[in-house]
């Protein structure tokens, strides 16, 4: 050991040698010491406060349309490679119209701002680790200077940095619980982010973004932990809390949404989710009104209630309780943004979906055609793709079949949605708008010049097919083999999608009249069964049960006449399973809802069916508990 190593007499190291080690340490730490201005660390939680303000203003400016000015309230911040929250946000604005566009060149370059906001955090961990040790150190050789009976002003001490040019402790514990906050999200956001986007359906991607994840669950699991026993003065600011919870929710939404196989690669790593405590950590994070991440968390929540409970096999009420106000969530939510940021096509997008869900169709058709008239939305013209497939969904509920053909062209041409089913319906559409008017040769060769580009089209998502996209290209390939149109494809999604509930009574009686139509140009038998469940769906939401039900028996009766594949059995015993309900007969909507789901075969259009199931377990399960 050096003679510089050795403690004094007493036990304790000298002054000169505390101070030379403060030296040592102090390059460390001179990267994460100075802010971008140059002042010293002392700075370091307002510039953090000041950071986290200018992300919040761009965040507003999002969310009101603003996107070019909100992107250039952050990207600046960024760019200068220190800003922990300018990178984060940026990453986060750009990861939005990535999830939007899925092009590469924006998936590109969301994925470097959120890889930069991680460098970030990992770069502020190492300095604040030496920062804690150079703080605690100064405080000791200070109060020894302070004691000590000589003070020569040529002392290697006069080089030390003094006690108020450092953080305290508490300053740098505070950063730290961001440092850690931000690394957690945007490693988790990266990781969603490739495995959304990735359309190779690689496996290594998606086993190595699973770990990624995991590191970003231990953080927040952590981090939850502690907030939950935490006194108020433990807890750093609304913008923390707000993150963890929002981390939290989302998170456990995650896995519980994920499909069975994906989800058997998280369970192994140790992952379990719950929708009902996911949707509470997120109300909690939306509560936080001030808090950075609550709009973020009531965007999720919107999300999730207007779109993913009706577009996977989870619905409302199936296993959550906590689900039970989701109308109040989503009025509440609505009410308060869109009075906040009224030509905002993001939360008119939501109030259309919400009004389609409680039976306002022409409501929602309004509001969608408003938004699509909107000059604001230019700047990142992929919303208005999320508002024109919701205006197409309506418009068939309608029979705006022209409309219809309109907007899937618009779809095939810009957006990369599923650019297979978009070419599908840009076919039907025509076909139904055009040729069953005026059946003309041209018409005819165009909707098949339409069909043969849909199998081409075909892509995976997470190495998945989309099952819409299955039964897309199943339906042309039909058509090209047989050298015939489609039969009333666009009925069929109706029917699976249960549209014909959500139709008035005049658009009703017009498809009965087209189906009467078509039974005296005569039908093949798989066509005919076709025409008795649609007429069983439109009867059954006029209520007549009686009538709705003796046309399902006919379906069962000529089940042996259909391929395996067809839809036709399972849907006929959901059509049942949802008279039961109506009838307030347990037994009978249990023994079809439990038939639909034992049918012996894969079938088109099942993934859609179970949407409908999931929607019939939701109502036994409320009849079983007396509601």
């Amino acid at each position: 050991m050096s003679t510089s190593q050795l403690p004094d007499r007493d036990g304790s190291e000298n002054d000169t040698d505390i101070t030379l080690n403060i030296i040592n340490i102090s390059p460390l730490i001179a990267e994460s010491e100075t802010s971008r201005d140059g002042s010293p660390l002392q700075s370091g939680l307002k510039q953090l406060h000041s950071d986290i303000d200018a992300t919040q203003r761009a965040l507003s400016s999002y969310l009101g349309a603003r996107f070019e000015e909100a992107r250039s309230l952050v990207q600046p911040l960024a760019d200068g490679q220190t800003s922990l929250y300018g990178a984060l946000g940026t990453g986060v604005l750009l990861m939005m119209r990535a999830m939007l566009t899925f092009a590469e060149e924006d998936v590109a370059e969301a994925e470097k701002y959120l890889s930069l906001a991680i460098k970030i955090a990992a770069r502020m961990k190492r300095g604040m680790s030496a920062s804690t040790i150079y703080s605690r150190l100064s405080r000791i050789f200070s109060r020894r200077r302070r004691s000590s009976p000589m003070r020569n002003s040529d002392s290697p001490s006069d080089h030390s940095i003094s006690e108020d040019s450092t953080m305290s402790e508490d300053e740098i514990e505070q950063i730290m619980k961001h440092v850690e906050l931000v690394s957690a999200e945007a490693s988790l956001l990266h990781a969603m982010l490739l495995v959304a986007t990735d359309l190779t359906g690689g496996w290594v991607l998606l086993m190595r973004e699973s770990l990624n994840i995991r590191s970003s669950y231990v953080i927040y699991h952590k981090a939850f932990t502690k907030l939950a026993t935490a006194s108020a003065q433990d807890i750093p600011d609304v913008h923390y809390e707000s993150g963890v919870l929002l981390g939290m929710g989302l998170l456990n939404m995650l896995f519980s949404l994920l499909p069975p196989r994906v989800f058997q690669v998280f369970s192994f790593l140790g992952y379990t989710g719950s929708i009902s405590v996911g949707l509470s950590q997120l109300k909690a994070a939306a509560s936080c009104r001030e808090g950075l991440r609550a709009p973020m968390a009531e965007l999720i929540l919107l999300l999730y209630h207007t779109v993913l409970s009706d577009s996977v096999a989870i619905r409302r009420g199936v296993s959550d309780e906590a689900d039970d106000d989701w109308t109040a969530v989503v009025t509440d939510i609505l009410s308060s943004r869109i009075s906040e940021h009224p030509n905002s096509p993001i939360y008119l997008y939501y109030q259309a979906r919400f009004d389609v869900l409680t039976d306002k169709v022409g409501e929602a058709a309004d509001i969608l055609e408003k938004t699509l008239a909107m000059q604001s939305a230019l700047e990142w013209p992929q919303l208005l793709h999320a508002c024109a497939w919701e205006l197409l969904t309506v418009s068939m509920f309608r029979l705006n079949w022209k409309r219809c053909h309109e907007l899937a062209t618009l779809l095939s041409e810009e957006s990369r949605w599923s650019v297979c089913f978009s070419t599908f319906l840009e076919a039907i559409f025509l076909h139904a708008a055009y040729y069953t008017e005026d059946p003309q040769p041209e018409t005819r060769e165009e909707v098949f010049k339409l069909l043969q580009r849909v199998p081409q089209q075909m892509k995976r998502i997470a190495g998945r097919r989309l099952p819409i996209e299955k039964y897309a290209v199943q339906c042309a390939q039909k058509a090209l083999d047989s050298g015939e149109l489609p039969f009333y494809p666009e009925y069929e999604l109706l029917l699976v999608w249960d549209g014909f509930s959500r139709m008035e009574e005049k658009h009703q009686s017009h498809v009965l009249n087209c189906l009467v139509e078509a039974e005296r140009s005569g039908v093949r038998p798989d066509q005919r069964i076709t025409i008795l469940l649609v007429r069983a769906s439109i009867l059954r939401s006029q209520s007549k049960l009686d009538m709705a039900a003796d046309l399902l028996g006919q379906v069962l009766q000529a089940a042996d006449q259909l391929p395996k594949d067809a839809y036709a059995v399972p849907i006929a015993h959901i059509e049942w399973a949802q008279i039961g309900i109506m009838k307030k007969d347990l037994e009978l909507a249990r023994k079809h809802y439990d038939l639909s789901t034992m049918h012996p075969h894969s079938y088109i259009l099942q993934r859609s069916a179970q949407l409908r199931q999931a929607k019939i377990k939701a109502g036994l399960s409320r009849m079983s508990s007396g509601h």
